[in-house]
């Protein structure tokens, strides 16, 4: 109940009393001057109260030892939640969201440099394995050559090893050289793929 509701309840029983008081008042000069003070109080005092009721105020309470502001308007008291650093409960929400949003981006952020870390080195393993297959190729017959150059890159290890025995065993030992720097090559970048989709 607010307190200017305690102020209307006194006036309706001083309305009711008022044939008692009137006879009091007129039988003592003093009984009279203290009625009178004590009417202007209240008369203040319910003026400011009701003021404050039409117009709004905004005050400071606690709930289970927790700060609560609140604003009432037009009767009705809008209610604020504030932890003891002063904090209103929105303010945390919203900064525990703006925190989230940052971990996000950060994560995307360091996912997206993850993937570029990762493609410069598949492109430079892939690089040197071309490089070293080009100059390799000329010990191969012509058929061989273009054939291991066309092939896709997880083919080519074993395609060399399928020709091997048609060679003299020195060229059977480079090709089989060759064979296995590309198969651990190859399966380095598949390593690299592997870790991009993780």
């Amino acid at each position: 109940m607010k307190i200017y509701w305690i102020f209307i309840v006194i006036a309706i029983v001083c309305a009711l009393c008022s044939d008692k008081i009137d006879k009091a008042v007129k039988a003592n000069k003093k009984v009279k001057k203290i009625v009178l003070l004590l009417c202007g109080v209240l008369l203040v005092i319910s003026i400011i109260s009701i003021g404050k009721a039409a117009f709004g105020t905004k005050e400071i309470g606690t709930i289970s030892g927790v700060e609560n502001e609140y604003i009432t308007i037009d009767g009705v008291e809008y209610v604020f939640d504030i932890d003891s650093k002063g904090q209103s409960i929105e303010d945390k929400l919203l900064d525990a969201i703006e925190e989230a949003d940052y971990k996000i981006e950060k994560m995307e952020e360091d996912k997206a440099l993850k993937l570029e870390e990762l493609d410069r080195k598949w492109l430079a393993i892939n690089d040197e394995i071309h490089k070293k297959l080009n100059d390799f190729v000329a010990i191969l017959a012509g058929r061989d050559s273009k054939t291991v150059l066309s092939l896709a890159l997880e083919n080519k290890a074993v395609f060399l090893y399928s020709i091997m025995d048609g060679y003299n065993q020195s060229d059977a030992f480079r090709i089989r050289n060759m064979a296995d720097y590309i198969s651990r090559k190859t399966k380095e970048l598949e390593d690299l793929q592997a870790s991009a989709t993780k």
